[in-house]
């Protein structure tokens, strides 16, 4: 007899089961050990033929057969994705193309005026005598802060006389100088004409143009002198800067004295 934790049981009867069990897992064992050997042999029996239909030196991975989900998309896919490209399409064809720079692109309000941009803006336009150097030196001047410098240290109406008349002053030296200029201009243009007069009649035709061209520009200097004597012309821009700036230093200068004395 055996007694365990089940109670007594004969011997005969356990010895029995134990050599039952053990029959049983030799039996498994040897089934599993005949499966792993059939596996092994069908593995390098598929390697090998793989292997035959490569290139020489490629290996296919076994498993690449099962990696289904790599393989190039389905009809529905393809369908769908035609589909989406065809609706883009048609979105991009109902789009409305702005040309770039135009109205619509500044912002709305009362502080930003509207502005068209036109071909005549954004090309230079030809100024003529306004645009020679002396004439834009003398016009980018500071006139009213000069006029508002003088009105607010002398006050009175012959400091503001003698500044207009110095203004107009500096205008006709400019002028003179322009002149100056073109006149010698005139005077080489003269000569090479002189020179070239039985040798081509065209460059002696093109030198008398150019000296035509010069002594319109003297004419309209001089007149522009005469004016400025009276106070007229180009230089009236600068004059009424000057007389603006000298009324407004002059304010400012009473109206400070003003202040002083009540406080």
């Amino acid at each position: 007899m055996v007694i365990g934790n089940g109670g007594a049981r004969p011997l005969g009867l356990t010895l029995g089961q134990t050599r039952g069990d053990q029959k049983g897992q030799a039996r498994w064992v040897k089934c599993f050990f005949l499966f792993t050997l059939t596996f092994l042999s069908a593995l390098r029996l598929y390697r090998g033929k793989s292997e035959s239909t490569h290139t020489k030196g490629q290996t296919m991975n076994p498993l690449h057969k099962f990696s289904f989900w790599r393989s190039q998309p389905c009809e529905a896919s393809t369908a769908q994705s035609v589909l989406n490209g065809a609706e883009s399409v048609d979105v991009l064809a109902n789009l409305v193309h702005l040309p770039v720079g135009s109205p619509l692109d500044e912002p709305a309000g009362l502080a930003s005026p509207l502005r068209v941009p036109s071909v005549i803006s954004s090309t230079a336009l030809p100024q003529g005598l306004m645009d020679s150097p002396e004439l834009k030196g003398f016009f980018a001047g500071n006139h009213f802060g000069l006029g508002r410098h003088n009105g607010a240290l002398y006050q009175t109406q012959e400091a503001l006389a003698l500044g207009r008349e110095t203004l107009v002053a500096k205008f006709q030296n400019v002028i003179e100088i322009m002149v100056a200029q073109r006149l010698g201009r005139v005077d080489a243009l003269r000569n090479m004409a002189l020179q070239t007069a039985g040798v081509c009649t065209t460059v002696t035709a093109q030198l008398n143009l150019a000296c035509q061209r010069l002594e319109r520009d003297m004419a309209t200097l001089q007149v522009q002198s005469e004016q400025a004597a009276e106070h007229k012309g180009w230089v009236l821009s600068a004059l009424n800067e000057y007389q603006i700036g000298f009324g407004k230093g002059l304010r400012e200068a009473v109206d400070f004295a003003l202040l002083g004395q009540q406080n």
